[in-house]
Formats: C-alpha cells, sequence, structure tokens
C-alpha cells in the first residue's frame, strides 16, 4: 500500500495536539503579557538614561527676562536651593548611619530600605545643589562635569 507523503491525515501527531487543544500553554502562563511587560519596562528604563533635549535654547539672562525674575528673587531662590541640598545631604548621611545601625543589628530589610532611601535623598541634595551651581554661575545647561569640578568653562564666541 502506498502513502502520499503530501496527504493529511486526521489523526492528531504526538503530544503538541494534546498541549494545543488542552492546556494551550501560552495562555495558562501568560507569555504575551509577560513579553508585553517586559518591552514597557524595557522602553521605560531607556527613556530614564535617555538625556531629555530641550526645545529651548537661551541664555541665563535671557531666562531671567522671559520669566521676569530679579536679582533679589533670584538671590533669594539661590540661598533656597543652598539651603535644600544641605537638608537633604544632612538626611541623608543620618539616614546611612541609621541603615548601617540596623544592618549591624542584622534587621536587613529595615536596612536594605534605608540604604536606598538614602539614595534618593541623596539625588534631590544632587538636584538642589546643581541648581543652585547654575544660578551661583548664571550658566543654563551646565555638565555633571562641570558640577563636579565647581567651574564653568567660557563658551567661546566666533
Amino acid at each position: 500500500m502506498a502513502t502520499n507523503e503530501n496527504q493529511k491525515t486526521d489523526k492528531p501527531e504526538g503530544p503538541g495536539f494534546l498541549s494545543r487543544v488542552f492546556l494551550p500553554v501560552s495562555t495558562v502562563f501568560g507569555t504575551r503579557y509577560i513579553k508585553d511587560c517586559a518591552s514597557i519596562a524595557t522602553r521605560a528604563v531607556g527613556q530614564i538614561f535617555k538625556p531629555a533635549i530641550s526645545d529651548r535654547t537661551e541664555t541665563f539672562e535671557e531666562a531671567m527676562v522671559r520669566l521676569d525674575l530679579t536679582e533679589a528673587q533670584l538671590e533669594k531662590q539661590k540661598k533656597s536651593f543652598f539651603r535644600q541640598s544641605l537638608f537633604f545631604f544632612l538626611g541623608s548621611v543620618g539616614l546611612i548611619l541609621f541603615s548601617f545601625y540596623r544592618l549591624y543589628i542584622l534587621q536587613l530589610v529595615p536596612g536594605a530600605l534605608g540604604l536606598f532611601l538614602s539614595g534618593v535623598v541623596l539625588a534631590y541634595a544632587f538636584r538642589a545643589h546643581f541648581w543652585y551651581f547654575q544660578i551661583k554661575h548664571r550658566k543654563l545647561g551646565c555638565t555633571f562635569a562641570e558640577w563636579w569640578s565647581g567651574s564653568v568653562k567660557k563658551e567661546e564666541t566666533d
């Protein structure tokens, strides 16, 4: 009896048929949902590390005119940012010390949470001090390297 290889049989073949009919793996384990969540998380992380591009290029003085700021207001805001940065920095130091104490007495979860929280508070301290630095040097768009060195590079005009 000769069989035609192109002819399909009605008889199901192997365990694949059973898994497709009785146990749809992709539906049971939610692989589509997992793929969607992974792609959303990947895009979110990518956006965090991609620097924002400003649609406006202006000097510090032009921004002062646009926002209608006086020298007194600017000085007051500069002092406020400096106080905020000190407050956040000292708070983070306190949190770090308390977290290490918690870790020392083997309370690992509160210790780890405290270290994480101190990192967030340090980020706030950096942000406030960076804004203070920009006002102090009267330059918008300072880089991290300029902030770290404490001096601003003069822009060359042709």
